[in-house]
């Protein structure tokens, strides 16, 4: 079994239900498809984010029944399907345009629903190592990004363009090469585009949001999330790449009991000039010629358990910095995973961002 009862339950919808009824269900669940279900638990169809955007397009109503916005033909296959389930479902999914299938019972009712990661998730015996299918993922994209100054006047920093993929694209992408295959996105300035974009792309997981009516910082949109996940949650900034083992990263917040793990960046800095060192007079004690220190350096990425987000008051500004400290007050476990320098890329400062240029985009600088 692909999805569990409860989650066939909250992507579906019965037959009598109206657009807008299936169009709230798309987006507080964020699966990117419901099931439109008859009274005995046939299917009569699906509407994904695509038929839900082609219907408005096309001047349709939200007061009008789901079965005007659906599509009433979608690609399914049977439980008792000739060679098995799996090899019926590889076939659907050989199109590369099919995401999503229904599974049905002999009787033509609704069993069940694949998504076209879950064979890809089952097939893969090399690469990296798998989060639990299950893990949720945050991407914080709701700030203005003003250190990339002009360009977030037009796009949102998520969209930028790191050679030919945005940067938000390749944050994903990471995630999915250890088995993740659905995230959330915390949305605020020009939040439309960057719904519009994962819209139109062509992609093999599914985005669900969390809507920031006021900016609320690098974690008040967490709050949203309070009773949605039951498991630990990896929280990343829209502007950073972490190339690191993100499942050794999990197994040390959970074996750990931590509240919080920081993923940090282990470097060392050397400051270009002879540092003065003063005795309490004023007078000097020593020149120090280019020193160097070493720091940990907080990255942008954490690894946050369910029951901290209830910490997280709704409707409020938050920043990590502020829940970290209300944890450390309280006594709370919270974890450092160290990284190396070279595995944290910040695009979200100039420099930095030509480095990223030049490593992800294959550009010249």
């Amino acid at each position: 079994m692909y999805r569990t009862p409860e989650e066939l339950e909250r992507m579906s919808v019965p037959v009598t239900a109206r657009v807008g009824d299936a169009a709230r269900r798309l987006d507080e669940e964020g699966f990117g498809i419901v099931l439109v279900v008859e009274p005995g638990g046939g299917l009569a169809g699906i509407m994904t984010n695509g038929d839900f955007r082609r219907y408005v397009l096309g001047g349709g109503g939200l007061g009008a029944p789901v079965t005007r916005a659906m599509n009433a033909d979608p690609v399914t296959v049977k439980t008792g399907a000739p060679g098995g389930l799996e090899a019926a479902l590889e076939e659907r999914f050989a199109d590369k345009g099919i995401r999503y299938v229904p599974v049905l019972d002999g009787r033509g009712r609704l069993v069940d629903v694949a998504f076209c990661w879950d064979l890809e998730a089952r097939a893969s015996e090399n690469g990296p190592r798998r989060l639990p299918e299950d893990c949720p993922v945050v991407v914080m994209a709701g700030g203005r990004g003003t250190r990339l100054d002009p360009f977030t006047r037009i796009l949102p920093k998520p969209l930028i363009p790191v050679g030919e993929k945005p940067i938000i694209e390749i944050i994903l992408e990471r995630f999915v090469a250890h088995g993740v295959g659905h995230f959330w996105i915390s949305i605020n300035h020009k939040g439309r585009m960057i719904r519009a974009y994962f819209e139109e792309a062509a992609t093999n997981y599914t985005v669900g949001y969390l809507e920031e009516e006021e900016p609320l910082g690098t974690a008040g949109a967490l709050h949203q999330l309070v009773g949605r996940v039951s498991r630990p949650l990896f929280v990343t900034n829209c502007d950073i790449v972490v190339a690191a083992d993100l499942a050794s990263i999990y197994e040390f917040h959970r074996s750990g009991g931590y509240g919080l793990t920081v993923v940090a960046s282990a470097q060392q800095h050397t400051i270009p000039y002879g540092i003065c060192e003063l005795d309490g007079d004023g007078a000097l004690r020593r020149i120090v010629e280019k020193p160097r220190y070493d720091v940990v350096v907080n990255t942008g990425m954490y690894v946050v358990s369910p029951e901290v987000l209830e910490r997280i008051p709704g409707g409020r500004r938050m920043d990590m910095t502020e829940l970290i400290a209300g944890l450390l007050e309280d006594g709370a476990r919270v974890g450092v995973y160290p990284v190396p320098e070279s595995a944290w890329l910040d695009v979200g400062q100039w420099e930095e961002f030509r480095k990223a240029v030049q490593q992800l985009g294959g550009g010249d600088g």
